[in-house]
């Protein structure tokens, strides 16, 4: 099994056709159970003002390897001060939508 944290940036393996293919989500909280794991998301990548939470089955999702690098990456700069946050997010937003 995939070892989900907080902080990854995932999807889904398999969305359903009425579903973005695109959408990406923020692991907020990951609830482990016996039978069927969980984790608390946050939408990404929106235009909306508030970003929606949900909770989706961990067998569900698949960690975007590449966008979690970059997300780790921009938030170590940040913490440096060498990145200022106005580009921080302009470079997420591009990540997502290209």
């Amino acid at each position: 099994m995939t070892n989900f944290k907080r902080g990854q940036i995932v999807n889904f393996h398999t969305p359903f056709p009425e579903e973005d293919p695109d959408a990406r989500y923020l692991i907020l909280e990951v609830r482990k159970d016996k039978k069927r794991s969980r984790a608390l998301v946050q939408s990404i990548g929106t235009k909306l003002h508030f970003a929606s939470t949900h909770v989706y089955l961990l067998e569900d999702l698949e960690i975007n390897e590449g966008l979690t690098r970059s997300l780790k990456r921009y938030v170590k700069r940040i913490e440096k001060g060498k990145l200022p946050e106005v580009e921080f997010c302009e470079a997420m937003e591009r990540s997502i939508l290209s």
